[in-house]
C-alpha cells in the first residue's frame, strides 16, 4: 500500500515537471468551413492570465503547406485574454496539415499541436481549366519536322501550373523549344479567360506508320488537368531526289571565291541553305573538290522554332588550299527536298563553280636581281650531308687512341725510361684518318645518273616553266630529303609560283642544314623581306655538324694521347695544349648540339595569306591574331585540332593544323 502510494505521487510529479516545462496547447480556426478564396484566422489562445504584452513571445515559424498562404501574423494578444493569431487565405482545395509551433512566453514554454485542415472547391462560377496537345497536320511524312505545343485553356489568371508530366513518343524525335504557341484572352459574360502555351517541341518522324504522342498532365489549384494523347500518321518519304531527307521549303546558294588565285593561296567556298523544314536533320550535299584539298570547314546556323519545324539558314565555309597553275573545280551535287505544301520534290540540280589558278609569272632576270635564284647543278650535287655524328660506328676511331694513351700511362707508372712517343707515325695516321672523313665529306651527294635532269629542270626554270622544273625538285627532294641545294631549289621554284610560304618554309630547312651558306642565308632573307616577314625566329648560325665532328674526332683523340704524357711528365707547353685542345673539344660538342637542335626543333610556318591565332582552342572561339603566311612560329603542344604556338614576338595563341606548315617534321 505505501509504495502504491508512492509510485502515484511520483508520477504526479513527473506529470507536473512536464507540464511546467512544455504545456500542450491546440488551435482553433474561425470560420470552421472553408473553400477556396476565403480568408480565416488560426487562433492559438493561452491558458495563463495577465501575460504581459511588452514581454514579447518567442514563436517558432509557421511552416504552411501548398494549399494555404500566409496574410498576416503572427498577433499577439495579452492581458487577461492572451493568445496568438495568424491570418490565413485558402487557396486550393483538399487536406492540408499544418505542422506544430514552440512557444515561448514569460518563462513558460508552449507546444502547438499540428492541425489538418480541410478547404472545398468553390464551385460557383468555378471553369475547369483545359489542356490539350495542339499539332498543325495530323498527317506528314517521315524526317518532317513541325511544331507541337501543349496549351492550357480557360485559366482565370496567367499562372503556371505545377507537376508538368509528359512522356517522349516512339519512333520520333521530339525536341523541347521555347518560342512556339501564342497567349490568347477572351471575356465572356465579364468573366476572362487565357489560354497559353505550357510548352513546345519540335516533332521529326524517324520512321513511317503512326506516331501517338502521349497524354501530359498538370495540376493546377491542386486539381489533375490531363490532355490526351494525339496519333499523327507519318507517312514514307519519297527516295527518288531526296537523298538528304530534307522536308521543307528551301532555297541553296553557293559561292566561290575569289574567282582568280595564285597557286598555295586559300580559296573560300559558302555552301547555304535558307528556308523553312527540317533543317536541324537534313544532310547539305558534300562538294567534290578535284585538282586542290579542303583544308578546314566551319558551320554555322540561326534555328527559330515554327509550326513547320525551324525557319532560318545552315552555312557550311570550307578553306580550300589551290594547287598548282590549272583550274580549281569544286562540284556541288545536287540536292532535293520534299515540299509537304505543295505535295512535290522540289530542288537544284548540280553545278561546278570554278576558279582560275594562275601562278605568279617572276621572270629569271628579276629573280637575280631580288637574290632569288636556282643554285647550278654542280652546287647542288656538292652538297653531303652524312651526319657522322649520328651514327655510332664513327665513334670507333677513339678506340686506336685510347689503347694508345692507355698504353702511354701504363709505362710510365712502372718508371721505365722517359717514354719518347714516334709524333711521326701518330701525325702520319692521324693525316690518314682525315683524308679519309674529308673524303667521305666531299664525296658527290647527289648520284651522277641525276646530274642531267638536274640540268634540265635548271634549263625549265630559266625559261620560266617552273612547274616542270619543280617536278623534277620534288622527285629529288623524296631521294635527298636533307640535302640543303635539293631544298633551296624548291624553295625558289615555290616562291616563283607565287607560294611564298612554301618557299619561305623550304629555304629555312636548307638553311638549317648547311647554317654558314652565305647564298642560302640571303635567299632567306630576301624572300622574307619582299613578303613583308620583318622578324622571324632566328636559326643558329653555326658550322655544319660534320665539320664539326671532324674536330671532336681530332680533339678528342690528341686528348687521349696528351692526357697520359701530362699526367707522367707536365710541363706548360703540355698543359696549354691539353687546354686548347678541351676548349677545341668542349665548342665542337656545343656546336653540334646546336646545329642539330636547329634542325629538329619544334619549328612550322603559317601556311597560306595568313593564318588565325585564337585564345581558346575551340571552333566557335573569336579571332584573336592574325598571321601573315610564311611567319615562323614555334608549337608547344596540341589540344585536338588546334597547336598552341609561340610567335617571335613572344605571344602565344591557338591556331588550327590545317594552317601550319611542317608540323610532320
Amino acid at each position: 500500500m505505501v509504495v502504491t502510494l508512492i509510485l502515484l505521487l511520483s508520477i504526479g510529479g513527473l506529470l507536473h515537471a512536464q507540464e511546467g516545462s512544455g504545456i500542450l496547447l491546440s488551435s482553433q480556426i474561425n470560420p470552421q468551413s472553408l473553400r477556396t478564396g476565403l480568408r480565416f484566422t488560426l487562433e492559438v489562445p493561452l491558458p495563463d492570465q495577465n501575460l504581459p504584452v511588452q514581454d514579447a513571445p518567442v514563436v517558432g515559424p509557421l511552416v504552411l503547406p501548398p494549399g494555404i498562404s500566409l496574410i498576416f501574423g503572427p498577433e499577439v494578444t495579452g492581458g487577461t485574454s492572451p493568445g496568438i493569431t495568424w491570418y490565413l487565405r485558402a487557396d486550393r482545395p483538399g487536406w492540408w496539415d499544418i505542422p506544430g509551433v514552440q512557444i515561448t512566453w514569460g518563462g513558460r514554454e508552449y507546444s502547438l499541436s499540428g492541425q489538418r485542415i480541410g478547404i472545398a472547391q468553390d464551385r460557383e462560377g468555378f471553369i475547369p481549366p483545359v489542356l490539350e496537345w495542339v499539332v498543325p497536320t495530323q498527317t506528314l511524312v517521315e524526317g518532317q519536322s513541325i511544331g507541337v505545343v501543349l496549351m492550357l485553356g480557360k485559366m482565370p489568371e496567367y499562372r503556371l501550373p505545377e507537376g508538368l508530366q509528359f512522356s517522349q513518343p516512339q519512333g520520333a524525335l521530339f525536341e523541347e523549344v521555347s518560342g512556339l504557341g501564342t497567349a490568347v484572352s477572351n471575356t465572356l459574360g465579364g468573366i476572362t479567360l487565357h489560354r497559353f502555351p505550357m510548352a513546345g517541341f519540335i516533332l521529326t518522324p524517324s520512321r513511317s506508320g503512326g506516331i501517338t504522342i502521349p497524354g501530359a498532365q498538370v495540376l493546377v489549384d491542386g486539381n489533375r488537368v490531363a490532355a490526351p494523347g494525339v496519333t499523327l500518321t507519318a507517312e514514307s518519304l519519297p527516295e527518288d531526289g531526296v537523298a538528304g531527307g530534307a522536308v521543307g521549303s528551301f532555297s541553296l546558294t553557293s559561292e566561290l571565291s575569289p574567282p582568280s588565285l595564285n597557286p598555295g593561296d586559300t580559296a573560300v567556298l559558302r555552301l547555304r541553305l535558307d528556308g523553312t523544314g527540317n533543317l536541324n536533320f537534313l544532310q547539305l550535299p558534300e562538294p567534290q573538290i578535284e585538282g586542290s584539298q579542303a583544308i578546314s570547314s566551319n558551320e554555322t546556323f540561326r534555328l527559330t522554332p515554327h509550326e513547320a519545324g525551324y525557319r532560318g539558314y545552315r552555312e557550311i565555309t570550307y578553306q580550300i588550299q589551290a594547287g598548282q597553275s590549272g583550274r580549281l573545280q569544286v562540284r556541288i551535287p545536287s540536292m532535293g527536298w520534299y515540299n509537304p505544301q505543295s505535295a512535290r520534290i522540289e530542288g537544284l540540280p548540280a553545278r561546278v563553280l570554278t576558279a582560275d589558278i594562275t601562278p605568279v609569272v617572276v621572270s629569271p632576270e628579276s629573280t637575280d636581281r631580288q637574290g632569288l635564284r636556282l643554285l647550278p647543278p654542280e652546287r647542288v650535287m656538292e652538297y653531303n650531308l652524312l651526319f657522322l655524328y649520328r651514327r655510332a660506328e664513327a665513334y670507333l676511331v677513339f678506340i686506336p687512341f685510347l689503347f694508345l694513351g692507355v698504353g702511354i700511362r701504363f709505362r710510365t707508372r712502372r718508371r721505365k725510361p722517359r717514354v719518347r712517343p714516334k709524333p711521326g707515325k701518330v701525325l702520319a695516321g692521324m693525316a690518314v684518318f682525315i683524308a679519309l672523313l674529308s673524303g667521305a665529306a666531299m664525296a658527290p651527294g647527289i648520284a651522277l645518273e641525276h646530274q642531267a635532269g638536274l640540268e634540265q629542270s635548271h634549263q625549265a626554270f630559266l625559261e620560266g616553266d617552273y612547274t616542270a622544273s619543280l617536278e623534277f625538285y620534288q622527285f629529288l627532294e623524296s631521294q635527298y630529303p636533307e640535302n640543303p641545294g635539293v631544298l633551296h631549289n624548291v624553295g625558289v621554284i615555290q616562291a616563283a609560283l607565287g607560294s611564298r610560304d612554301l618557299g619561305v618554309y623550304y629555304l629555312g630547312q636548307a638553311l638549317r642544314r648547311s647554317p654558314r651558306d652565305e647564298e642560302l642565308i640571303e635567299s632567306l632573307r630576301v624572300l622574307q623581306a619582299t613578303s613583308g616577314l620583318d622578324r622571324q625566329h632566328s636559326i643558329p648560325l653555326v658550322p655544319r655538324g660534320d665539320s664539326l665532328f671532324i674536330l671532336v674526332l681530332v680533339s678528342g683523340s690528341l686528348l687521349l694521347l696528351f692526357i697520359p704524357l701530362w699526367f707522367a711528365r707536365g710541363n706548360p707547353i703540355k698543359t696549354v695544349v691539353t687546354s686548347l685542345l678541351l676548349v677545341v673539344l668542349a665548342g665542337s660538342i656545343t656546336g653540334i648540339v646546336l646545329y642539330d637542335r636547329g634542325i629538329t626543333e619544334d619549328m612550322a610556318i603559317v601556311r597560306g595569306p595568313q593564318g588565325i591565332l585564337k585564345k581558346i582552342p575551340e571552333e566557335g572561339a573569336a579571332d584573336w591574331l592574325a598571321l601573315p603566311g610564311g611567319t615562323s612560329v614555334r608549337y608547344k603542344t596540341t589540344s585536338g585540332t588546334y597547336v598552341l604556338l609561340e610567335t617571335s614576338y613572344g605571344l602565344s595563341g591557338w591556331m588550327q593544323t590545317q594552317q601550319l606548315i611542317g608540323l610532320e617534321k
